[in-house]
């Protein structure tokens, strides 16, 4: 929403997010037409968008396409778009994660662990659960 409310970057006109160069919201509306006719064309990996702000800085959008029924969101929202800056480091927004998937909490913790960059050992530890533990999250979460 702030990025949104300071026009530098993207803006929504009728309810369609669009980007302040044209190649870019080119771009993203094509990514944003494919998550909602067909999610497996752009892959569970989502699409990124190559982004640059006014200050010359680089970054991306990240689209990932989103099905109606999984999670607390309004039918008509076919995509999730994430907007990383290059020179900052990742931080999963795993609280927009677990609502959009109806993650339970542990599938959410697990999530957040593994988004951050651990292994599952790491996570195990980090949580003290069990591999087998993470790994049937993991598979909660990659389904």
């Amino acid at each position: 929403q702030d990025i949104v409310a300071t026009g530098e970057l993207l803006n929504i006109r009728n309810g369609v997010l669009s980007a302040r160069v044209a190649a870019v919201s080119s771009a993203l509306a094509v990514a944003v037409s494919q998550a909602a006719q067909d999610e497996s064309a752009i892959d569970r990996k989502g699409l990124g968008v190559p982004i640059r702000w006014k200050d010359g800085s680089a970054g991306a959008l990240h689209v990932l396409p989103l099905r109606p029924g999984r999670g607390a969101f309004d039918a008509s929202v076919v995509a999730a778009v994430f907007v990383a800056r290059a020179d900052t480091p990742f931080v999963a927004p795993t609280a927009l994660v677990a609502a959009l998937f109806g993650l339970t909490p542990a599938e959410a913790r697990v999530f957040e662990q593994i988004a951050a960059g651990r292994t599952v050992e790491e996570t195990s530890d980090a949580l003290n659960i069990g591999r087998s533990t993470v790994r049937t999250h993991l598979l909660r979460l990659f389904e």
